[in-house]
């Protein structure tokens, strides 16, 4: 029974993952047919709707290869990874900076947590411009902070950016801020911090601003 049920939703994933992927095609070329069109409202607004459709399709050929994953579980140097990951988007012209000491490890996906990282500072960069990164280990578990100074986003919808293909309409900033307030790559980044026996949740700040947090067991100094 259970060697069936693990068959059919391998099939059902390779049918989803199949059907995002032939959706590129016939989007790149409507997009390509969009922007030719003479500048104005409609075109701006066709357009905007076709790149969030894009970053659906995109964001669900991400979700389920994250629902399969084959990266195996290693001890992973974290204070190395954000020094790496935080270089490359300087040597891009982009205003991220961390802090925190060295050599602070924990077994995990590196390539999984990394991914979390960037799509928090990718969020950070979007709106505001900036990111700041902070790691710091206490007792057993690390803590990853991602803060920018931007507006942030209401009390009330610190939780509901999680969830798949959420709109936030009534906060312009916070639709900005993650990539219109739809799709799901902070539902991607709260589940495999999860399956790493984490948590990951959005604070705003004062006086103004947003901090994501990832909190992390099997904090190790070497």
């Amino acid at each position: 029974m259970q060697q069936r049920l693990a068959r059919h939703l391998e099939g059902k994933t390779r049918m989803l993952a199949s059907m995002s992927h032939d959706f590129n095609t016939p989007l790149t070329e409507l997009r390509l047919q969009i922007e030719l069109m003479e500048a104005g409202e409609a075109r701006d607004d066709m357009l905007e709707s076709l790149i969030e459709l894009q970053s659906m399709v995109s964001e669900t050929l991400n979700f389920i290869r994250d629902e399969t994953p084959q990266e195996k579980t290693c001890r992973c140097d974290l204070s190395k990874l954000l020094s790496d990951l935080t270089h490359r988007y300087g040597q891009k012209g982009e205003s991220v900076t961390w802090q925190g000491e060295a050599g602070i490890t924990i077994n995990c996906r590196p390539l999984a947590i990394k991914r979390v990282l960037s799509n928090l500072i990718e969020n950070a960069l979007s709106y505001a411009g900036e990111a700041s990164v902070r790691l710091t280990a206490e007792s057993n578990m690390v803590r990853i902070d991602v803060l920018d100074s931007g507006p942030g986003i209401p009390e009330k919808q610190l939780e509901q950016v999680f969830e798949p293909f959420v709109r936030l309409n009534d906060h312009r900033a916070a639709r900005r801020h993650f990539g219109g307030g739809l799709g799901l790559g902070l539902s991607i980044a709260r589940a495999c911090v999860h399956a790493h026996g984490g948590e990951l949740s959005l604070k705003n700040r004062s006086p103004a601003g947003l901090c994501a947090t990832i909190l992390l067991p099997g904090a190790i100094r070497s």
